[in-house]
């Protein structure tokens, strides 16, 4: 994982770790395109959203993904959104893109196609139905690592078309991983050197190498999102302020969603903290 901010880094890499020049493009550009009578709350405002992972809320995907933090920050929002649902509960493709979109509207269905392709066990057919546990981390770790896992492609195969027999030796992964960890931008995630190394060591120990000994590309994946370490790096992020009530309401149906999604009310009747969507004005997403 990335080390923290400190003085000693270039003014590049700082900005680049923190994140600060997308979020304060995206500030300017909303601004620029609303102006507010009073910019200086509409900005307070803006980063009180940021502190607290909820700029993200409602955005389109191209702003989700346009830094790490706001991925920090979608992955957040989705935990949080579905912290009421059983990890073990059962829910196909389209059920978890409806709740998705509680989030981000306008997130790609192929995305968690994908994500459900790889690291995923389906139980039936019409249609397939998959652990919630499973969709969201595997949703989750491509959101996180996005760079460093087309890296990884590239490794495995080169720009070539994709060939599920290809396999890459242990030795030259655990080279690899090393090398990038050494030499990655500050604003690209790659899992730590310690829960790559145990990683490695599980597929060996599972007799999971080739007799190249090599593993594939797919069972590498498989084999990451098992893992414990992966997991917890994958959702560890926390917003800056906590106190938000925004995730404890009732929770609001998706048109056409099935109702067995919804998770049971256990809001009460908290009302909303100041700068909640009821007292602050709303930020527009990026259109």
């Amino acid at each position: 994982m990335s080390t923290p901010p400190s003085k000693s880094m270039s003014d590049k890499s700082y900005l680049d770790l923190t994140d600060m020049t997308p979020l304060l493009e995206e500030l300017l550009r909303q601004v620029n395109q609303h102006k507010p009578e009073n910019p200086w709350d509409y900005a307070a405002s803006y980063f009180r959203k940021v502190e607290r992972c909820e700029h993200v809320l409602g955005a389109d995907y191209m702003t989700v993904v346009a830094c790490r933090r706001n991925r920090q920050a979608f992955i957040y929002c989705c935990s949080e959104a579905l912290r009421h649902f059983p990890a073990d509960q059962r829910l196909s493709v389209r059920d978890f893109f409806s709740l998705l979109q509680l989030v981000c509207p306008d997130i790609p269905l192929s995305l968690i196609q994908d994500s459900a392709l790889t690291g995923c066990t389906a139980v039936g057919d019409s249609p397939p139905l998959y652990l919630h546990r499973e969709l969201s981390t595997s949703l989750f770790f491509r959101f996180i690592f996005t760079e460093w896992l087309i890296m990884l492609e590239n490794l495995f195969f080169e720009g070539k078309v994709r060939n599920a027999s290809i396999t890459v030796s242990l030795a030259k992964l655990q080279a690899k991983f090393e090398e990038w960890g050494e030499c990655l931008p500050a604003s690209t995630s790659q899992p730590s050197l310690p829960t790559l190394a145990g990683v490695l060591c599980d597929l060996e120990a599972a007799a999971s190498v080739s007799q190249a000994g090599g593993v594939t590309f797919d069972t590498l994946i498989s084999a990451l999102l098992r893992n414990q370490g992966v997991q917890e790096e994958t959702t560890s992020f926390k917003p800056l302020l906590v106190g938000s009530s925004i995730f404890l309401r009732t929770p609001t149906p998706v048109e056409g969603a099935d109702s067995r999604m919804m998770p049971p009310d256990t809001s009460g009747t908290t009302s909303p903290p100041p700068d909640s969507k009821e007292s602050v004005p709303s930020l527009p997403s990026a259109v």
